[in-house]
C-alpha cells in the first residue's frame, strides 16, 4: 500500500519471527516496521488522507494499526484469524472487517465504532464494489454455507451455495462493478461473478493463488494464476487468452503499482 501518500505503492513484508515486519518504500529503503511477527495484515485508508494504514494482530497483543506512517495505536485487544479493508459504508475513510474467533466478524471504521456484522466466523474474506454502488461489498466464504455478500451493511445475499479456495477481485470485463474471481477447487476450477449477475467458467484447474492486476494499463485486469509446480504461473489477459508467465511456482504473490 502506498504508506507515504506520494502515489507509489510500498511493499510490507511479514519476515517470520526472527526478523519481523519490514517495509521496502519506494523500491529504494527498507526499514523495520515492528520486531513481532503478526499471524495476519492488511492495508486500508481508515482516515482517508491518501495514506495507507497497516493493520496488524499480534497474537496476544491484539490489533495495532500503523497510520500516516508515523504512530501505532491499538484497535483492539483480541486477536484476528482474518483482516479485510473496504469503503463499506457513506463516510469517507475505509473500514476495518475482523473475523474474531469464537465471536464473529466485526467492522470498525474511524467514524464508528465496532459492530458486529454476523456471529459465525469465515475462511475467506474480501471487499469488492460488486454492484457498482461506489460502496464495497463484504464477500465471505462461510465454511459448509457457501459464499455470501453484504451490501451496505444491511442485507445478506447469498451469491453461491459452494465454499471457495481462493477468491479475488478487480476489472476484467470493462464493466462498471468488480468482478469477483473465485477458485472452487477441483473438479470445478476457477469462475468469475460477472456484473453482479452471472457465472463464467475461466479453467478447469484450482489455483495455488490468484491475484489481479492491470499488467498493460488498459484499465482492466489481468488475471495471474500460480497452478502449482507442475504448470507454473499463467495470466489470463483481455478477458481472453491464457499465456504461461513463468514455469516456476511461487510461494505467495502480491502486486501493486511500485513505479
Amino acid at each position: 500500500g502506498d504508506l507515504d501518500g506520494n502515489g507509489l505503492d510500498d511493499l510490507v513484508i511479514d519476515f517470520g519471527p526472527s526478523f519481523g515486519v519490514w517495509v521496502w518504500m519506494n523500491q529504494a529503503r527498507w526499514f523495520q516496521l515492528h520486531v513481532l511477527s503478526p499471524s495476519v495484515m492488511t492495508i486500508g485508508d481508515l482516515d482517508h488522507n491518501g495514506r495507507g494504514d497497516v493493520i496488524l494482530s499480534f497474537p496476544g497483543f491484539g490489533i495495532w494499526i500503523w497510520q500516516n506512517n508515523v504512530s501505532w495505536r491499538q484497535l483492539h485487544l483480541l486477536d484476528a484469524s482474518h483482516l479485510a479493508t473496504g469503503n463499506l459504508d457513506a463516510s469517507p475513510g475505509d473500514e476495518v472487517v475482523v473475523d474474531f474467533p469464537g465471536f464473529g466478524i466485526w467492522a470498525f471504521g474511524e467514524s464508528s465504532a465496532w459492530m458486529q456484522v454476523h456471529p459465525l466466523s469465515a475462511t475467506t474474506i474480501l471487499t469488492a464494489d460488486l454492484d457498482a454502488s461506489g460502496r464495497d461489498n463484504l464477500i465471505i466464504d462461510f465454511h459448509g454455507y457457501g459464499l455470501w455478500e453484504l451490501g451496505n451493511l444491511v442485507t445478506w445475499t447469498q451469491i453461491h451455495p459452494f465454499s471457495a479456495r481462493h477468491l479475488a477481485a478487480g476489472q476484467i470485463d470493462g464493466s462498471a462493478g468488480a468482478d469477483l474471481v473465485v477458485d472452487f477447487g477441483a473438479p470445478y476450477g476457477l469462475w468469475t461473478f460477472r456484473n453482479h449477475a452471472t457465472w463464467v467458467h475461466l479453467h478447469l484447474s484450482s489455483a495455488e493463488a490468484i491475484v489481479l492486476a492491470d499488467r498493460d494499463g488498459t484499465g482492466n485486469d489481468e488475471l495471474v494464476v500460480d497452478f502449482d509446480p507442475a504448470y507454473g504461473v499463467w495470466q489470463f489477459a483481455n478477458d481472453s487468452t491464457w499465456s504461461p508467465l513463468s514455469s516456476l511456482s511461487p510461494e505467495g504473490m502480491v502486486a501493486g503499482r511500485f513505479h
